[in-house]
């Protein structure tokens, strides 16, 4: 006999309920509701997973043209990092090669897309789909309010990511046959290939013996491309000398071996510095070579400046910390790990116990690191760490 899930809706009495299997077979979901259930439910993608840059996401449009077909769902993270999914049911008749090769073709297709177009989809998918038109800024000012990094650097990542072709290409449905992850395998042959491809099911569990009334869905990474390596070409022009040219390689590995190399984006970071607040230049470098020695802190260079955040070890999704532009000034925003918070369920106390701790130290939210109490900061992070440790554990 084969073992049930059961959902416990009391834990101290024992009382739960039996979860039942439901089966691709049965045909009892269309490829409209799986989009309609992926629209209203970014979440259900575990594409921070993938990538943390891929999350969190925000819809933008649904059936999105593009020269070579439709684009089911087309998402942007608040990174500036695109997200096309194509939904596939198991028993569609479709041949697995034919699918995996009409999403590259779309792909490859959005890739020569410019920020502009991507602007005035989300003004069409708003319209339709709320009656009112909202651009991308709105968009993301509405869902996830104050930002990690200012639209202007929203938006360079985006026209970046587009130009070079960095985004997530997700085929998701209610079953993946195994015939397609051997496919999937083959993709990692073409060393063109910038975007990321995943394979993501969806498995259904109905909530009782009413089977159209409550379902229980667990999203499972199925297959995903990896990126075996890349390589970092740094040019420095200056005045009266010759481009000096860098190349350099970087085999994929940990996340903490990865964040140790500095990226060109670092260097331009330091280089801006350097120009903008020279005398503030070693309290910020100081700052950061102690955090960049932390297994569990990432930073992120963007363009205006180096974002902080906690790494969770179980679920691998992180928790936005404080950001440094390259004027000097650190920056806490709490927009973020609320979201954050409130996704992982955590307790929403702790990320205002934190402003307000924040608040007092940096007279607000935002202070030029000279006038910062840099001990006094650290140990607000070091506290606020603590405490999410302490949630993750829970």
């Amino acid at each position: 006999m084969k073992a049930h899930p059961y959902l416990i809706d009391n834990v101290k009495e024992g009382r739960g309920v039996r979860l039942e299997h439901l089966d691709p077979r049965e045909k009892m979901f269309d490829e409209k509701w799986l989009q309609d259930l992926l629209a209203k439910y970014p979440d259900l993608l575990p594409a921070g997973e993938i990538e943390p840059i891929f999350y969190p996401l925000m819809v933008i449009g649904r059936e999105v043209p593009v020269a070579t077909g439709r684009i089911d769902l087309l998402y942007v993270s608040t990174n500036g990092y695109p997200v096309i999914v194509e939904t596939k049911l198991w028993r569609n008749p479709e041949a697995k090669r034919e699918v995996v090769a009409q999403v590259l073709d779309m792909a490859l297709a959005f890739s020569k897309w410019e920020f502009d177009q991507l602007e005035e989809q989300a003004k069409s998918y708003t319209s339709k789909s709320y009656g009112k038109t909202a651009g991308l800024r709105d968009l993301l000012e509405d869902k996830f309010g104050d930002l990690e990094i200012e639209y202007g650097a929203f938006r360079d990542n985006v026209e970046r990511n587009l130009e070079l072709g960095r985004f997530l290409v997700a085929i998701v449905g209610d079953k993946i046959r195994s015939s397609s992850l051997e496919i999937l395998s083959e993709l990692n042959k073409y060393p063109g290939l910038s975007f990321q491809l995943a394979m993501i099911e969806l498995e259904c569990f109905s909530v009782g013996d009413e089977r159209d009334s409550s379902l229980l869905i667990v999203p499972r990474i199925a297959k995903r491309t990896e990126i075996i390596e890349r390589s970092i070409v740094e040019v420095r022009i200056r005045q009266d000398r010759a481009p000096e040219i860098q190349i350099s390689q970087e085999k994929a590995g940990k996340a903490a071996d990865k964040r140790k190399a500095i990226t060109l984006t670092e260097n331009a970071f330091w280089d801006m510095l350097k120009e903008k607040a020279p005398g503030s230049y070693d309290k910020v470098r100081g700052l950061y070579e102690e955090y960049r020695e932390e297994p569990l802190i990432e930073i992120t260079p963007g363009v205006n400046g180096l974002i902080f955040r906690r790494t969770l070890q179980q679920s691998n999704q992180r928790i936005a910390l404080f950001f440094i532009t390259t004027d000097s000034r650190v920056h806490v925003k709490l927009q973020a790990p609320r979201v954050q918070f409130k996704s992982l369920g955590f307790e929403m106390a702790v990320v205002e116990t934190f402003g307000e701790r924040i608040k007092a130290v940096l007279d607000g939210f935002t202070s030029p690191i000279d006038k910062v109490d840099v001990q006094a900061f650290k140990k607000a992070i070091s506290d606020f760490i603590d405490q999410v440790d302490q949630q993750e554990n829970k």
